[in-house]
């Protein structure tokens, strides 16, 4: 059955709020909140939603924070002589930059981006002697220790974790009452990371729709190749038509023991949505 118009405007009733998730030695390793949903499992019909990365943020050795559809970048690893352009995808060389923006002895790169129709638009971007509005991920799951449990205040159920792959670890669950699911799980990685990426793991996203006795994964997306995991959370958007969308932010960090920077923290950004675009099962 195709899902009509409104249903996220119904999810966003249907949400009792967020908790932050505390789990014996991991409990300080969450420094962001995980985004759960109260849970109340009614398998009536399934819907077709679709998902695709919308957005990608680093910030080596730096900041982010996300309010009211604002995402703030700082960058702090300028004594490498490179930064991430998150608005092109790649480094590009610090001298470059300054030719274009007056730096002084600002130790940060900072931009500013927009959330406009479900899509990210850069709207400033600057130097900073000190970030004004920034979030600390901390240490991160750094040892792949969280494994939530099958549990109604995680938005979990037994029948969940029997589609998902053996040995994945739940990270994070986003569950709109239980119409549509959102999880974020690690995998067993069938190598070990690079030396310079001492222990970390993979990263997936799984969509799951209820069936009439179980739930259908429709969405495997493979988030980061190697990262540690720091949170979720997920945010309301409109899109150009007015059809009304979920943004999904994954939270992560990527330590290195390369010259170039010690720490990379990231955020992926998905937009979910009704209809059939965005990746499918293959």
């Amino acid at each position: 059955m195709i899902l009509r118009r409104g249903w996220i405007y119904k999810v966003s009733r249907w949400r009792v709020g967020r908790c932050l998730l505390r789990y014996g030695a991991v409990g300080a390793l969450l420094p962001v909140l995980s985004c759960l949903y109260g849970f109340r499992q009614t398998k009536t019909n399934s819907f077709a939603v679709s998902i695709r990365e919308n957005g990608y943020f680093r910030a080596d050795r730096g900041y982010f924070f996300v309010e009211d559809g604002r995402l703030d970048v700082y960058d702090g690893g300028l004594d490498s002589g490179v930064i991430w352009d998150n608005a092109l995808g790649q480094y590009a060389l610090l001298r470059d930059t300054e030719k274009e923006l007056a730096r002084g002895d600002a130790p940060y790169y900072h931009e500013t981006y927009q959330l406009g129709h479900g899509e990210w638009i850069r709207r400033d971007r600057n130097f900073t002697q000190k970030p004004k509005r920034y979030l600390d991920f901390g240490p991160c799951d750094a040892a792949d220790q969280i494994d939530l449990p099958d549990d109604p205040l995680a938005g979990l159920d037994a029948g969940m974790r029997r589609v998902l792959p053996q040995g994945a670890k739940i990270k994070g669950v986003a569950n709109f009452e239980g119409h549509f699911v959102i999880v974020v799980a690690s995998r067993v990685p069938r190598e070990a990371p690079s030396i310079n990426e001492p222990g970390t793991y993979p990263l997936r996203l799984f969509l799951l729709v209820p069936t009439k006795n179980s739930w259908q994964i429709v969405a495997n997306v493979e988030a980061e190749k190697w990262a540690n995991y720091c949170g979720m959370r997920t945010l309301d958007t409109t899109l150009k038509g007015g059809e009304p969308a979920t943004l999904l932010l994954l939270y992560s960090s990527l330590p290195q023991g390369s010259r170039i920077v010690s720490v990379a923290r990231q955020i992926r950004s998905y937009l979910i949505r009704p209809d059939g675009e965005g990746s499918r099962p293959k």
